[in-house]
C-alpha cells in the first residue's frame, strides 16, 4: 500500500506499508560432495546421494515514511528527502538430512533408475528467527551552480536479531547500529552530456547461524562509480535527422566482507567466508532507429575475485586471494529490438531479444571445471485488444539451446530452461 500527498508547490508526503507471507516445503535428492563420501570418483557412473526435506516459512512487515522537497539558502538549492522506515521479520529454516556411506542411495548417472524406498530424514538443524529494525535517513542534493551538483547521503540503522536453534538448543542475541554513509558529485558539461562520481557504504543483516548455533555478522559493502551520461542526435547529415541516442558509461570498484556462502566443512550449513572484491565497466545505449523501430544494447565486463586466502577442506584445495568467483563470467551483453506495430494498424510491438554470457568459473577448487559461453534468443509480442484489455505473449530460448545456467561445483550444476512459452492477459479498470 502507499500513499502520496502533495503538502504544498514544494514539500510532498509518501508513505508507504508492505505485507509478505512465504513458505517452502519438499524432498530432494541431491550429489554427495565430500570425495570422501562420494562413489562416483571411483567408477566414473554410481552417483552417492543426499536426501533432504526443507520445511521454510517466513512473514515479513515493512513501514516507510518520507518527506521530500526543496529549500532555497543564498545561491544554492536543497533538495531534501528525510525519511524513516522500519520492518519485523520472522524466519523459520528447518533442514531434515540423511546423509549415508560411500554407495548408499546412490544412482547410475548413464541409466538412472528413478523411485524406489527413499531413506528417512533427520533433522539437521532448525533456526525460527525473529528480525526487528528501524532506520533514519536524510539525502541533500545541491545545486551548487547551474553545473555543479552535490549529493549528500547519511542513514542510521538499528536492528535486532533473536534466533532460537533447535537441535543445539540454543538462543542467540545480537544488536547493531550502523551509520551509512554517501556522497555524489555531477558535471553538466552540456545539455548532451555530463560526469558523475559516487561512493557509497552500506550493510546487509545476515539470516540464520552457523554449525554451532552462532549468528553471522553483517555483510558490509563499500563501493566507488564513475562516469557519463550522453544523449543526441547520431549520424546526422545532408537530408537526414540522425539517430535519437541516450546512454550511459560507468566505471566501479566495489568490496564485499562477510559474505555468506556454504560450509565447506559443516556440509549442510551456511558460513561467511572472507571477502570479495569486484571493478567493471557497464554500458547502455538506447537508440530510436526510425520512428517505429527502437533498439537497446548492454555490455558489461566484470572482474571479481576474492580478496583472501580460504581453505576448501571438502576437495582439500587452497583457494588464493585473486581467485576468480564461481558463476561471474567477464562478459555479458543484451540486445533487444522493438517494432511498433501502428503501421499494421496493429495497437502493438513486435519485438526480438539476444543475451549473451560469457564462460565462467563453476568449481572454486578446480579452475579447470568451466561452465561454457552461451546465447539465448528471444520473441515477444504484446498488444492492446481494447482500451482495457492486454495481451502479451513470450517465446523465450527460442533455438532451444542446452546451456548450464549456474553451478556449485562439478557434481551440482543447474540447467537452462528450455524453450517456453508465456501468455499473459492483463485488464485495466
Amino acid at each position: 500500500l502507499t500513499y502520496d500527498y502533495q503538502l504544498n508547490d514544494d514539500w510532498s508526503l509518501t508513505a508507504g506499508y508492505n505485507y509478505r507471507d512465504s513458505s517452502l516445503k519438499g524432498f530432494s535428492s541431491d550429489a554427495e560432495l565430500a570425495k570422501g563420501h562420494q562413489s562416483l570418483f571411483d567408477d566414473g557412473r554410481t552417483l552417492t546421494r543426499q536426501h533432504r526435506y526443507r520445511d521454510y516459512a517466513s512473514d515479513d512487515n515493512s513501514l516507510r515514511l518520507e518527506l521530500s522537497g526543496h529549500v532555497d539558502s543564498g545561491f544554492i538549492r536543497h533538495n531534501l528527502l528525510l525519511g524513516a522506515d522500519a520492518y519485523h521479520y520472522n524466519l523459520k529454516t528447518g533442514l531434515y538430512r540423511h546423509r549415508g556411506r560411500k554407495g548408499e542411495y546412490a544412482i547410475d548417472i548413464f541409466e538412472p533408475q528413478y523411485g524406489g524406498i527413499q531413506p528417512e530424514v533427520n533433522l539437521l538443524y532448525e533456526d525460527n528467527e525473529i528480525q526487528k529494525a528501524w532506520g533514519t535517513y536524510l539525502q541533500d542534493q545541491m545545486d551548487l551552480t547551474e553545473k555543479w551538483k552535490l549529493h549528500l547521503g547519511l542513514r542510521f540503522d538499528r536492528y535486532q536479531q533473536d534466533i532460537g536453534e533447535v537441535v543445539n538448543d540454543t538462543l542467540s542475541k545480537q544488536t547493531e547500529s550502523r551509520v551509512s554513509p554517501k556522497v555524489g558529485l555531477v558535471y553538466l558539461w552540456s545539455d548532451e552530456l555530463s560526469f558523475y562520481s559516487s561512493y557509497s557504504e552500506g550493510f546487509l543483516p545476515l539470516s540464520g547461524t552457523d554449525y554451532t548455533g552462532k549468528p553471522f555478522e553483517a555483510e558490509e559493502s563499500q563501493s566507488l562509480e564513475l562516469g557519463m551520461k550522453f544523449n543526441g542526435n547520431w549520424f546526422t547529415g545532408i537530408g537526414f535527422e540522425g539517430i535519437a541516442v541516450t546512454g550511459s558509461l560507468a566505471v566501479f570498484d566495489a568490496q564485499k566482507s562477510n559474505i555468506l556462502t556454504s560450509d565447506p566443512v559443516n556440509v549442510g550449513f551456511a558460513a561467511t567466508l572472507g571477502e570479495a572484491k569486484s571493478s567493471g565497466i557497464e554500458l547502455d545505449i538506447a537508440a530510436e532507429l526510425t520512428d517505429s523501430l527502437q533498439a537497446k544494447l548492454s555490455y558489461a565486463y566484470l572482474n571479481t575475485r576474492t580478496a583472501n586466502d580460504s581453505l576448501n577442506p571438502d576437495w582439500g584445495e587452497l583457494i588464493p586471494a585473486g581467485s576468480p568467483l564461481v558463476n561471474v563470467p567477464k562478459h555479458t551483453a543484451s540486445l533487444l529490438l522493438k517494432q511498433d506495430l501502428s503501421g499494421l494498424s496493429i495497437d502493438g510491438h513486435l519485438g526480438l531479444s539476444w543475451r549473451y554470457i560469457d564462460s565462467r568459473l563453476g568449481d572454486s577448487a578446480d579452475p579447470s571445471f568451466q561452465l561454457p559461453a552461451y546465447q539465448l534468443l528471444g520473441l515477444f509480442i504484446n498488444t492492446h485488444l481494447s482500451d482495457n484489455l492486454n495481451l502479451g505473449v513470450n517465446l523465450d530460448n527460442v533455438l532451444d539451446e542446452h546451456y548450464i545456467a549456474n553451478s556449485y561445483s562439478a557434481l551440482w550444476a543447474v540447467p537452462g530452461e528450455p524453450r517456453s512459452i508465456k501468455v499473459s492477459v492483463s485488464y485495466e479498470f
